[in-house]
């Protein structure tokens, strides 16, 4: 439970870091990507989940005006491989 919590505080840390760098310009829109891959344990869901629930209880507005997007993605689906160069994952990351 302790794990849980301290994950959607660190979430919450980082998408406040990104909607205030969003805020200086007005017309970009800030993407919350979930990365995972096929196979998928009971922890992977978790984080999904407590990432989804903490930008839709934090930061509602943004989504629904379309500011905030939270995005997961399949990176062993065919077109979705580049976010693991792109990013330089190594596991599923948020």
């Amino acid at each position: 439970m302790k794990k849980g919590l301290l994950f959607v505080w660190l979430v919450m840390i980082c998408l406040i870091s990104v909607s205030l760098a969003a805020d200086q310009t007005d017309s970009s829109t800030v993407v919350v990507y979930y990365f995972h891959t096929d196979f998928r344990c009971p922890s992977c869901h978790k984080i999904e989940n407590y990432t989804k629930e903490a930008v839709e209880k934090y930061f509602g507005e943004d989504l629904e005006s379309g500011r905030l997007i939270f995005l997961p993605i399949n990176t062993d689906k065919e077109g979705q491989q580049h976010f693991i160069s792109d990013y330089q994952l190594y596991t599923k990351s948020v």
